[in-house]
C-alpha cells in the first residue's frame, strides 16, 4: 500500500502544484476584487467564495481525471492489476492519494487567504 501511495503522488504532484498556484492567484484575486458589499468580511466576497467554492470542486475533479485517465491507454490498468495487492487495496491507495494531493492544494490558498485578512 506504501508503494502505491508513494507512485500516485509521485506521478501527480505536479498537477497538485500547478493547482495550489492557480488556486492561490484566484483566491488571493477573490479577495482583493472591489465589490459593493459594505463592510463585509474580506472572506465573505461573493468573488471569493465563487473562487473557492468552484475551484475547490473543480480541482478535486481535475485531480481525480488526472490519477485515473493515463492509466487507461497502452494497457497501463493491467499492469496495475497484476501487483500482488487487491483491488481494494488500489483503490484505497488510489483514493488515499488523491484525497492527500487534494488536501495539500486547497488548504494552503485557504488559510494564506484568511491569515491576509487578518493581517
Amino acid at each position: 500500500m506504501r508503494t502505491l501511495l508513494w507512485k500516485e503522488i509521485r506521478e501527480n504532484l505536479k498537477w497538485g502544484l500547478l493547482i495550489l498556484c492557480a488556486l492561490g492567484v484566484a483566491e488571493f484575486y477573490g479577495l482583493q476584487s472591489r465589490n459593493n458589499q459594505g463592510g463585509l468580511v474580506p472572506l465573505m466576497k461573493d468573488s471569493f467564495l465563487m473562487a473557492t467554492t468552484w475551484g475547490c470542486a473543480a480541482s478535486g475533479l481535475l485531480l481525480a481525471f488526472l490519477q485515473i485517465l493515463p492509466e487507461q491507454r497502452r494497457d497501463r490498468w493491467a499492469a496495475l492489476l497484476h501487483r500482488p495487492a487487491t483491488r481494494d487495496t488500489i483503490f484505497l491507495g488510489k483514493a488515499a492519494s488523491g484525497s492527500l494531493l487534494y488536501l495539500l492544494s486547497t488548504a494552503p490558498p485557504f488559510f494564506a487567504c484568511n491569515h491576509a485578512t487578518e493581517s
